[in-house]
């Protein structure tokens, strides 16, 4: 009988040597450096800057693309109103539209008149709904554009002084359309004394005396359509500033 003369193997050392061929292993896989180097850094970052740059040039051309697209429904709306305007269905081929000349000036002009009906009907609202009429000190004017934009400024009562809250700003301007037609160097600006006056003006337009500065910042001004003026003497300035009144303006 064959007997064996090796000594047996301790568990704990077959344990011992198992972990540390594990270990061995793992250190074997593990990489050497996990950090990118600065060639591909760079490399990555031209990339980078190359797709932003790409994606600037390219997003107008996208959304053109989509304003003119059927996914856009302001452009379906205006393709639907151009068709229904100026064009009519073919009698042999139901699917397809053929451009009508006719039907254009048929429809152009009905679709004008409700247009301009609407527009007149706003703008006489606006005319008739805005008016006012104040006596106004003022101070002096300005020609903007010959013949069509003038302005002036004044104060509703007495110390005067545009920076105050009785500071005004108002305009002139020309109007070629009803509900007020009129010619302001002749009607309006030329009545207006170069130096301090008293003049009763009649206009339209909105005003907010706490929002002065912005209707000065953006010259949303009243405008002015009738003036009656008179010039008035140091006397009567001093005594408006005691007072706060002056006397009577004529119309």
């Amino acid at each position: 009988m064959k007997q064996n003369n090796e000594p047996p193997m301790d568990r704990d050392a077959l344990l011992r040597q198992a972990q540390q061929a594990l270990a061995d292993s793992a250190a074997t896989d593990a990489p050497m450096d996990t950090n990118p180097s600065l060639l591909v850094k760079a490399i990555a970052a031209i990339f980078w800057l190359l797709a932003k740059i790409r994606f600037v040039v390219l997003r107008p051309f996208v959304w053109f693309g989509y304003v003119f697209s059927g996914r856009n429904p302001v452009f379906r709306f205006l393709k639907k109103a151009g068709v229904w305007l100026a064009f009519e269905p073919d009698k042999q081929k139901p699917d397809e539209v053929n451009f009508s000349a006719r039907r254009l000036g048929i429809n152009g002009s009905w679709l004008s008149a409700v247009l301009l009906a609407i527009y007149f009907s706003i703008t006489a609202a606006y005319f008739y709904g805005t008016q006012f009429e104040e006596l106004v000190y003022t101070t002096g004017k300005q020609e903007i554009e010959a013949g069509e934009q003038y302005q002036f400024t004044g104060c509703t009562s007495l110390p005067c002084s545009t920076q105050a809250d009785n500071g005004k700003y108002y305009k002139i301007e020309a109007s070629h359309f009803l509900p007020a037609l009129y010619y302001p160097e002749e009607d309006v600006f030329a009545n207006i004394p170069q130096q301090d006056g008293a003049c009763l003006a009649k206009g339209y337009g909105f005003y907010f005396r706490n929002l002065r500065s912005l209707y000065k910042y953006f010259q949303w001004y009243q405008k002015v359509y009738d003036v009656s003026c008179r010039s008035y003497t140091e006397a009567e300035k001093q005594l408006a500033i005691g007072t706060g009144q002056i006397s009577a303006v004529s119309e």
